[in-house]
């Protein structure tokens, strides 16, 4: 090998090596996008009192890149809610007596999914959901999913006996899963599963139908009601019960009506309320079909007053004070419960319509309250505050003659029971005074105005001047100045 071809080779063989080495590097495309939601949070129940649920999501896109949206004020959910691995959904404590539901939508570019809240009211509520209502003729399983707030039985509608393991299939929180089978049959049918509170009045009813070979649409023949005359108080209620024939009838719906709901009046379930004496005609009608009852509403026997109480049965009232006493009348039900009230001295105490109680002077009086033939008394003891002092305000007073003036006279104390000052002028020529302490200069000179109440008297003395234009000064009507 030449001299030459080996400096070749030796320069060349690193930058060969290299290149090759470089050429064996694969270099890997981007990671393929994932979003992937647990199917079982796409329906999801939230408690009453609201809170916050977290729905765990595997993704690998950018967070940032999704869209979050709730169809329901009560229900919010954004950007700000996401934490790492999963959403957080914020939902509102119910203020409604009912169950209502929410839609939340995850949007990406790989996939979308729609959660359904489904929230509990405040009040008492069965909801009953079937998967499917339907079986064919093979029969088969379907699921029923109830979501509820009370514990509730579980029945199933008269000869229904081709469904058959009506069982409990699971339990989450608020929400029942049942089974319901139906045998092979070749003909149509209809059975309906109830839901009831215990002891109490929510409920929901899931109708389950198999097919048989030819759907048959089977129609209604007739309908009765279990009375065909009903007898009521006013203020009474009783149900009615309509029967569909046949017991196989497609649909088997009923409506009420009254002929006077001023009479009686009558709900979807055949609840009749009596409201005036009167008769009225209620009506069944399913489909084509009709059945009648003739209520008639009486006037609900009297029930007399057994026993009248008065609270309290002892009262000590300050004169000029007044305080009302509470009358209950027994049976609670009786027919006429209005109370009527007497005071045995009025001149001590008296009594109004409604049992407030006036004290008037020193003494003792019996209150009477009479219901029916009832009664009962409180022994009303009045006390007097007596007057420990009387002052007057001015005591000395100028005046012009014409002129006037009020003096005030004030008692002590306060709450003293008799506080009616009487007024005197020692001179009516020169000044008069009125009930209200109201003096009027009448001429010059001098008069004693005296206060008066129990044993107390002040005084003021009144200085009449002449008035500053002189001018009919001393003169009263018929002095013969015209």
């Amino acid at each position: 090998m030449s001299t030459k071809l080996l400096f070749i080779i030796s320069v060349l063989f690193p930058f060969l090596l290299f290149s090759s080495c470089g050429e064996e590097k694969v270099e890997e495309g981007p990671e393929a996008p994932i979003f992937e939601l647990d199917p079982s949070y796409l329906k999801i129940d939230v408690a009453k009192e609201g809170g916050i649920k977290k729905i765990p999501i595997k993704t690998n896109i950018d967070w940032a890149k999704l869209t979050f949206s709730s169809n329901q004020e009560w229900c919010t959910v954004s950007k700000d809610d996401v934490e790492k691995d999963h959403l957080k959904l914020t939902f509102e404590k119910s203020e409604a007596a009912y169950v209502r539901s929410a839609e939340i939508k995850i949007n990406s570019s790989v996939k979308n999914y729609t959660i359904v809240a489904q929230q509990l009211g405040y009040g008492a509520q069965i909801l009953a959901t079937a998967t499917t209502t339907k079986f064919g003729v093979a029969g088969g399983t379907t699921e029923i999913k109830v979501t509820s707030n009370v514990k509730y039985a579980v029945s199933q509608s008269a000869k229904s006996e081709w469904l058959t393991d009506i069982t409990r299939k699971g339990l989450e929180e608020s929400v029942s899963s049942w089974n319901v089978k139906a045998n092979p049959l070749t003909e149509a049918r209809t059975a309906i599963i109830y839901f009831k509170e215990i002891d109490g009045k929510a409920k929901d009813s899931c109708i389950i139908t198999q097919d048989g070979k030819v759907n048959i649409d089977i129609p209604v023949t007739g309908v009765t009601v279990d009375k065909a005359t009903l007898s009521l108080e006013v203020n009474k209620t009783s149900t009615l019960v309509a029967t569909v024939a046949p017991e196989n009838a497609t649909n088997k719906n009923v409506t009420w009506k009254s002929s006077d709901n001023t009479i009686a009046t009558v709900n979807e379930a055949g609840v009749v309320t009596a409201k005036a004496i009167g008769t009225a005609t209620i009506t069944s009608t399913a489909s084509t079909q009709t059945a009648t009852c003739e209520v008639i509403v009486t006037k609900a026997p009297n029930v007399d007053v057994t026993k009248i109480t008065i609270d309290p049965t002892t009262l000590s009232l300050e004169v000029n004070k007044t305080s009302t006493l509470i009358a209950e009348v027994f049976p609670e039900n009786a027919t006429d419960k209005s109370v009527t009230w007497k005071s045995s001295d009025e001149t001590i105490a008296t009594v109004d319509a409604n049992g407030a109680v006036t004290a008037k002077a020193d003494g003792t009086a019996t209150i009477t309250a009479t219901a029916g033939t009832q009664t009962a008394t409180c022994t009303v003891t009045t006390v007097v505050i007596p007057v420990t002092g009387l002052t007057i305000d001015p005591t000395t007073l100028d005046l012009s003659v014409n002129k006037t003036t009020t003096i005030t006279a004030t008692v002590t104390p306060a709450d003293a029971s008799y506080k009616d000052v009487v007024w005197n002028s020692s001179n009516s020529d020169i000044a008069t005074v009125d009930a209200a302490g109201v003096v009027t200069a009448k001429a010059v000179g001098t008069a004693t105005i005296t206060a008066t109440i129990d044993t107390y008297s002040v005084t003021c003395l009144v200085t009449i001047t002449k008035s500053p234009s002189g001018e009919n000064e001393g003169v009263t009507e018929g002095d013969g100045i015209f």
